[in-house]
């Protein structure tokens, strides 16, 4: 198993269809110093719930407040409530649809269906694989299974890239499902993307044999998904897995053990760095902003798996 560090934007780019018009210009607001954007523009109820949720945490805490638990904690809370406010600035100031990226011109909504939200809007969300995605755009797959949707950044991006291609995205979540159903209407490609709920082991028949694309990420399911004996029908597709190996158990290994005989494995880590060209009113954020604003809300490591059928 080849393992890769961070894959930079600018090594070799396919040439990306164009998606959409520019989104209309925002009218922009002067930066803040030590605050990115106007408190005027940040609902009340959000400061109030975050605290809240910081002071409750705090009390229930057993060591108390000052554990490191607690405060470990703490800080994850304050750095998604400043991430919030970010995502807000840059909603104001650059709209709604991916800046950068292969989806670059993809429009989102004002959330996303889980995790973070403004590391998609700016099109750096999980970088290091823009290598991988754009190898697949470049194939012009006709079919891509997508197994934990969300919001459908990868199954709606892939399907404005993908003239000819189908898109069957599984969420199990009705919220994120209700989500990725408006932003597929959103960028009208409701005749290309089929929008489902929950994907079974079952569902993996449809793939027996077949060159297919599966993109992956069921935070930590994936290890009984694809079992030994659901991956035979896998023998010809290419695969995109994010592992979640929590407390270094070796599933990520035991994964691509699994798929030894038929694929050849790759594993392309994050080193939570990001390549863009930055709007100027972005450049003039602090530091901390700037990191927070690219931050993916991640806990752990969750490399992902790159599986291809052996020649």
């Amino acid at each position: 198993m080849r393992i890769l560090g961070e894959r930079r934007v600018y090594q070799c780019q396919p040439r990306l269809r164009p998606v959409n018009k520019e989104a209309p210009p925002v009218k922009s607001q002067p930066v803040l110093r030590g605050r990115s954007v106007p408190e005027s523009t940040i609902p009340p109820s959000l400061h109030k719930d975050i605290a809240g949720k910081i002071s409750r945490h705090l009390a229930q805490q057993e060591g108390g407040p000052s554990s490191v638990n607690a405060l470990n904690d703490s800080l994850r809370f304050l750095a998604k409530w400043r991430s919030a406010l970010l995502q807000e600035t840059w909603l104001q100031r650059e709209g709604n649809r991916v800046k950068f990226g292969p989806f670059a011109g993809m429009q989102l909504g004002p959330r996303s269906g889980e995790g973070c939200h403004l590391a998609k809007l700016m099109g750096v969300y999980e970088q290091p694989l823009w290598t991988v995605i754009m190898a697949a755009i470049s194939r012009q797959y006709s079919s891509i299974i997508n197994v934990g949707a969300a919001e459908g950044y990868y199954a709606i991006g892939m399907a404005l890239q993908m003239p000819e291609g189908r898109i069957l995205a599984y969420e199990g979540n009705p919220v994120a499902r209700a989500v990725l159903e408006e932003l597929v209407t959103l960028n009208e490609v409701g005749h290309r993307v089929d929008c489902r709920g929950m994907f079974r082991t079952e569902d993996l028949a449809a793939c027996d044999g077949q060159p297919v694309l599966v993109i992956c990420d069921i935070e930590g399911g994936e290890f009984d998904l694809f079992s030994e004996l659901s991956i035979k029908f896998l023998r010809n597709a290419d695969l995109i897995i994010e592992t979640h190996d929590v407390g270094g158990r070796g599933l990520t290994a035991e994964l691509a053990r699994r798929f030894s005989e038929t694929h050849d494995a790759t594993l392309v880590s994050d080193n939570g760095m990001r390549t863009f060209e930055a709007p100027a009113w972005f450049q003039q954020l602090s530091h901390l902003d700037q990191l927070l604003a690219t931050w993916e809300w991640r806990s752990s490591p969750t490399p992902w798996l790159v599986l291809k059928p052996k020649a």
